[in-house]
């Protein structure tokens, strides 16, 4: 006959590392529902940073990675329609480097360049 004692301890150590693996992976899913409930604006930031706190979850990261497609348009002198192809992708204006909270801006190609009439004063 098996020491009851002895067969707990047996149980134990073999549940232990089931566990705490269960919980881990049933944080890490906790954790990304909620960041994904955050980025569809469904909650809030403030309730999310809560809901990780209380929870001991590893807070919500400090720098976000977002990627979009836009179209830009802007003016600027060129000499002829050939330049304008040419230096459109590298002309971006610094306005648009200069917003808050910052922007990387990386034109992949250009669509159009379009001569505007000559205003005379």
């Amino acid at each position: 006959m098996t020491d009851p004692i002895r067969e707990q301890i047996r149980i134990l150590r073999w549940e232990t590392p089931a566990a705490v693996q269960q919980r881990q992976a049933l944080a890490d899913e906790a954790r990304s529902a909620l960041i994904t409930a955050l980025e569809r604006r469904l909650v809030c930031r403030p309730g999310v940073k809560d809901a990780l706190a209380v929870w001991d979850l590893d807070p919500l990261p400090q720098r976000w990675t977002v990627s979009a497609d836009a179209q830009l348009s802007y003016t600027r002198s060129h000499t002829d329609d050939a330049q304008a192809h040419a230096q459109a992708r590298f002309g971006v204006p610094d306005e648009i480097r200069q917003l808050d909270p910052a922007v990387a801006v990386y034109p992949q190609r250009v669509i159009e360049v379009t001569p505007l009439p000559e205003v005379t004063p």
